[in-house]
């Protein structure tokens, strides 16, 4: 059938099953085609599926390419039975990755080994926080200081404080012990809380 650019070309629908065959193949225009197939319907599964509490933990679009990622590795086991039958297996792989990135989530969020130290740093994070909304500038403010840290504090901070993980998630994240990931988090508070003093 030639390749399947031209294919597409051709037949500028183009035939699932061809592309399906093609991706087997390891064809990387076939997989672009995939995607800008079903593009829309599988980020419409994710974002379906998003809660409220938990849409601004989630890029739906990082979930899909870690979908499509799967969908890579597994197409030898995929067996065509129509258009619908690609389809459902797509969506399947979208929402199991996103279930599986939902849980991970939640039980990073649930880890129960908080303490005092970590209840301090967190009160100070909170006062922090009071005195640049009393000056009218909490938000703006925060958020320009952020822009303005190294990425190992902004990323720190942000971990801690917007997707409210755990130190032990932190740890797991950073590759490093978890008295390690609070101490890296309280120096960059520090030079956090001294940018917005400045």
């Amino acid at each position: 059938m030639g390749d399947t650019s031209g294919f597409l070309r051709e037949n500028p629908f183009g035939h699932t099953e061809f592309l399906v065959g093609k991706a087997r193949g390891g064809s990387d225009s076939a997989w672009r085609e995939i995607d800008r197939r079903y593009h829309t319907m599988l980020m419409a599964q994710v974002q379906a599926r998003i809660p409220g509490f938990a849409r601004r933990r989630f890029d739906a679009e990082d979930v899909l390419q870690t979908a499509l990622t799967k969908a890579v590795q597994s197409i030898g086991s995929f067996e065509y039975r129509g258009e619908g039958s690609f389809r459902c297996w797509l969506a399947t792989l979208v929402v199991n990755t996103f279930q599986n990135e939902l849980k991970s989530q939640r039980a990073a969020r649930e880890q129960p080994h908080e303490t005092e130290v970590e209840h301090e740093l967190d009160a100070r994070m909170v006062h922090a926080s009071q005195q640049a909304s009393q000056l009218g500038q909490r938000r703006t403010a925060m958020l320009e200081v952020l822009g303005e840290l190294s990425d190992e504090d902004r990323d720190i901070l942000i971990q801690r404080h917007f997707e409210e993980l755990s130190f032990d998630a932190i740890a797991a994240i950073q590759g490093c012990k978890r008295e390690q990931a609070r101490q890296l988090y309280s120096l960059a508070f520090e030079r956090l809380q001294r940018r917005l003093r400045a």
